[in-house]
């Protein structure tokens, strides 16, 4: 199981993967940073790796990133994954609140790079956030064994922004 923790006064456990404060939920607005717990330890996450990981599980939106030149914010996001060779082709198709001025390309590669190493960083904690090993079944059939007690697979990252 995975689970974030945030710093709270007081904690209660909303679904089975995530632990926030009450008056959070209600506003559905989270800590700037967690701590990712897992079977193997816990791992500190920064605020951006924060945020990747619950858009990545599809937690809250909207999810802001403090990026190199600007903040970002994705009023809503569809994560896809596909098994691609022997590594994974995820896909972030973001969109902005309308008239808000379209992201530089600069800032999707930025945003592609943290998708890519928060991956990697919660796989090697022992969290598979995208459930790749499921994504790889799926492809190969029954009998496919693939858990984060393996190595880490490639991930491929691009994101997309809707322009309105």
């Amino acid at each position: 199981a995975l689970f974030f923790f945030f710093k709270q006064k007081t904690a209660y456990e909303i679904g089975v993967r995530l632990v926030g404060s009450e008056d959070v939920y209600k506003r559905q607005t989270w800590q700037k940073e967690s701590c990712l717990l897992t079977a193997q330890g816990s791992t500190r996450l920064s605020p951006n790796e924060t945020a990747m990981a619950q858009l990545l599980q599809e937690r809250t939106m909207p999810v802001e990133f403090a990026l190199e030149g600007e903040t970002v914010t994705l009023r809503r996001c569809v994560v896809s994954v596909e098994a691609d060779g022997n590594g994974f082709a995820v896909t972030l198709t973001g969109q902005r609140r309308a008239g808000t001025p379209p992201v530089a390309e600069s800032v999707c590669r930025q945003l592609e790079a943290l998708c890519e190493e928060t991956i990697v960083r919660a796989w090697q904690s022992g969290a598979d956030l995208l459930r790749l090993g499921a994504v790889r079944a799926l492809k190969e059939g029954p009998g496919v064994f693939f858990t984060t007690k393996n190595a880490c697979p490639e991930v491929r990252a691009s994101v997309k922004m809707l322009s309105f």
